[in-house]
C-alpha cells in the first residue's frame, strides 16, 4: 500500500515539474463574422505574451464552447515557432444568436400569451439581452435583463435586470379548487448581479436589489390594510453546470443552490433556500432521459411565501398561485425522437412527477402522476417551438390538457 502511494505522489510531482510551458507569440482566429477579435480573447483569457502549458488547446475549446455563441466544431491548433514560443490557430463557426420567441399556453385551467426576445451576442461582444412581455388570465407581467460575462475584461460577469407585475391575483389552495385570497397587486423590481465562473464548471453569483410591492386584499388574507412595502433583496447562488445547449438534446448536470434574504420596514428578516438538481443522459443522440429534483424552504411566512403555480416546472399540478412554505418536487422523463427531418425534430416525452409540500396554512400535501406529451424543436434550437401535454394527478383524480408555444409547457 505504501509503495502505491509513493508511486502516485512521484508520478504527480514528475508531471508537475516537467510540464512544459510556452509563450504565446501569435493568435490567429478565423470564421468571425459578427464577433469581435477582442471578444474571443476575453473568453479564452489568453493574449499575446501569455504563458501557457501543453493543455491550453483543450482549455480554449471548453471556454469557447461554454460561451454558447459558437457551434461545436471548434478547432484549436498549436504551432511551435521556437522551443519556447507557439502560435495559436483557432477556427470558429458562429451560431445564430438573435432569437425572437412567441410564447403561448392554454390548458384546462389557465392561459398565457406573450413573447421573449433573446440576443446572446449583443454587438459582437458576447453580451446577452433578454426581454419579455406576458399576459395571462390574472395579470400582465414583463422583464428585461442584460448580462456582460466578461465585465471590464475580467473573469467576472455583471448583470442588470428589471421586472414588473400588475393585475389581479388569485391564491389557490393546493388542490387548485378553492380561492384563499383574491386581490390586485402592483410589483416593480430592480436588481444588479456580479458572478464568476470558477474551475471545473462551478460558478457563484451575488445579487442585490429592491422590490416595490403594493396590494389591496378585500378578503383580509394579507392583513386588514393589505401590503405596501419596499423590500431589499440579497441572494447568493452557487451553481454547477456542464450542459451545452446547442440543441435540445444534451448530456450533463445542472445544479443551483440559492440563499435569499428579503427585508423591509415591517418584515425585517425573511430568508428562503432553493435547490435544483437536474441530470440528463443522452443515448445514441436520439433518446434523452431526464431526472430532476426541485426543492424550496421559506423561513418566515409573515408575508413573502414561495408562490408557485404548482411547483416550478410542474406539468401535473393545476395552474394558479399556490402559497407554499416548503416543497420538494421530482421528475423522471424519457424523451425519444420519433421523426427528425433536416429542419427540426419531433419527440414524444413520457414522464412521471411526484411532490410533497406544506402550504401557508400548514397543510401537508402529497401528489403524483404520469404524463405524456409532444414536442417539436426547430433545428439547433434548445427551446421547443410547439408542445402539448396530457397529465393525470392520481392523488386527486385531476386531468389536465395543455398546448404551448415557445417552451412554456412546464417541466
Amino acid at each position: 500500500m505504501k509503495k502505491k502511494i509513493f508511486l502516485i505522489v512521484y508520478t504527480s510531482l514528475t508531471l508537475l515539474l516537467f510540464s512544459k510551458e510556452y509563450v504565446v507569440d501569435q493568435i490567429n482566429i478565423s470564421g468571425l463574422t459578427r464577433t469581435k477579435y477582442s471578444t474571443v480573447l476575453n473568453i479564452i483569457g489568453v493574449n499575446k505574451g501569455s504563458v501557457v502549458d501543453e493543455s491550453i488547446d483543450s482549455q480554449i475549446e471548453q471556454d469557447l464552447l461554454s460561451a454558447g455563441i459558437f457551434q461545436k466544431n471548434i478547432g484549436v491548433n498549436i504551432v511551435n515557432i521556437t522551443d519556447t514560443t507557439i502560435q495559436l490557430n483557432i477556427e470558429l463557426m458562429e451560431r445564430w444568436t438573435l432569437i425572437p420567441i412567441p410564447v403561448g399556453f392554454v390548458s384546462s385551467d389557465s392561459w398565457l400569451a406573450g413573447g421573449v426576445f433573446i440576443e446572446s451576442n449583443l454587438l459582437g461582444l458576447n453580451q446577452t439581452l433578454v426581454s419579455g412581455l406576458f399576459v395571462n388570465s390574472e395579470k400582465i407581467s414583463g422583464f428585461s435583463a442584460w448580462v456582460n460575462p466578461n465585465f471590464l475584461d475580467s473573469n467576472y460577469s455583471f448583470g442588470l435586470s428589471t421586472s414588473f407585475n400588475r393585475g389581479g391575483i388569485d391564491h389557490l389552495d393546493i388542490s387548485g379548487k378553492d380561492v384563499l385570497s383574491s386581490y390586485n397587486e402592483e410589483r416593480l423590481a430592480l436588481s444588479i448581479s456580479l458572478g464568476r465562473d470558477l474551475k471545473w464548471n462551478f460558478g457563484v453569483l451575488l445579487s442585490t436589489g429592491i422590490e416595490g410591492f403594493k396590494a389591496l386584499d378585500p378578503t383580509g388574507y394579507l392583513g386588514n390594510s393589505g401590503v405596501d412595502e419596499l423590500f431589499f433583496n440579497n441572494s447568493l447562488t452557487l451553481s454547477y453546470k456542464d450542459l451545452y445547449f446547442s440543441n435540445f438534446f444534451t448530456d450533463g448536470w445542472d445544479i443551483n443552490l440559492e440563499y435569499k434574504v428579503s427585508s423591509s420596514k415591517n418584515y425585517l428578516y425573511n430568508p428562503s433556500l432553493l435547490l435544483k438538481i437536474n441530470r440528463t443522459f443522452l443515448f445514441n443522440d436520439n433518446y434523452l432521459l431526464k431526472t430532476g429534483i426541485n426543492s424550496g424552504w421559506q423561513g418566515s411566512i409573515d408575508y413573502k411565501p414561495i408562490f408557485i403555480g404548482g411547483v416550478e416546472g410542474s406539468r401535473v399540478l393545476p395552474s394558479g398561485q399556490v402559497a407554499i412554505e416548503k416543497y420538494a418536487d421530482s421528475l423522471v422523463s424519457f424523451e425519444p425522437v420519433i421523426y427528425s427531418p433536416s429542419w427540426g425534430s419531433f419527440t414524444l416525452p413520457v414522464y412521471y412527477e411526484a411532490g410533497i409540500f406544506t402550504s401557508l396554512e400548514g397543510v401537508n400535501e402529497f401528489w403524483h402522476g404520469p404524463g405524456v406529451g409532444f414536442r417539436f424543436y426547430v433545428d439547433k434550437v434548445a427551446i421547443p417551438a410547439l408542445g402539448a401535454d396530457f397529465t393525470w394527478d392520481l392523488e386527486r383524480g385531476l386531468f389536465k390538457v395543455a398546448v404551448s408555444v415557445g417552451g412554456t409547457g412546464g417541466g
